[in-house]
């Protein structure tokens, strides 16, 4: 399967959330490589693919409640 990325880009920005704060956005950025981390641990890596979508999420700042496993 194959995510495309520019048009889920472009609908994650339209979406009316409310941005996580620069704060959140740190804590969010240690608990996405601490949860990468234990992935790898676990024998899962993640595709390019997932690596550019989780990317995408938390440079947009979308709130872990709004995010989709």
């Amino acid at each position: 399967m194959t995510i495309d990325l520019d048009t889920l880009h472009r609908e994650v920005r339209a979406l009316d959330y409310v941005r996580g704060s620069p704060t959140q956005d740190v804590m969010w950025r240690e608990d996405d490589e601490d949860a990468r981390a234990n992935l790898a641990i676990e024998g899962i890596p993640l595709t390019p693919e997932d690596d550019a979508l989780f990317d995408m999420m938390r440079d947009e700042r979308v709130p872990a409640s709004w995010r989709v496993a």
